[in-house]
């Protein structure tokens, strides 16, 4: 547990310091869309999972399984590692086994280079998104609202 618990750590270090460094890197504005349309800024894990997946589509695209293969294993060992760092929602835990569990049917597709098997999951993974964000929306829309966060009209 101690040894995993250290990997964790290590892999989330190392996984900040590549992504301020990508995002210091990143032109301005590419995810401003995206912040835009939910008035929410979009977290560091949200925009590397959409990496990884525009990765895994990009080699769908291109039979690339190499490609495929590896940004699957990244996108289940970050959505791991998000989910032990914020996992205090048990519907949000649930759906990161989810996202992980569908991770890894990619990565063993990509594997059997089976091009229609790795198409059908990445459906799946896309679903399994808009599922935890439709969970996480209804969350937040049931949290109360403080008397210090109310707006004076």
């Amino acid at each position: 547990m101690k040894r995993f618990l250290l990997m964790s750590f290590v892999s989330l270090v190392a996984f900040q310091a590549v992504s301020i460094r990508t995002h210091a890197d990143k032109p301005q504005g590419k995810s401003d869309a995206l912040e835009a349309q939910s008035d929410q800024p979009v977290s560091v894990w949200m925009e590397k999972k959409l990496q990884y997946s525009q990765a895994i589509l990009r080699g769908l695209a291109t039979s690339d399984f190499d490609s495929i293969r590896e940004n699957a294993r990244s996108m289940g060992l970050l959505s791991r590692v998000e989910g032990f760092v914020r996992g205090k929602n048990a519907d949000y835990r649930t759906h990161v086994r989810t996202f992980s569990q569908i991770s890894k049917d990619i990565e063993t597709q990509a594997e059997l280079e089976n091009i229609e098997g790795v198409a059908y999951a990445f459906n799946r993974l896309a679903i399994s998104c808009v599922e935890c964000h439709k969970t996480l929306r209804q969350s937040s829309a049931d949290e109360p609202v403080s008397s210090t966060d109310e707006s004076t009209d």
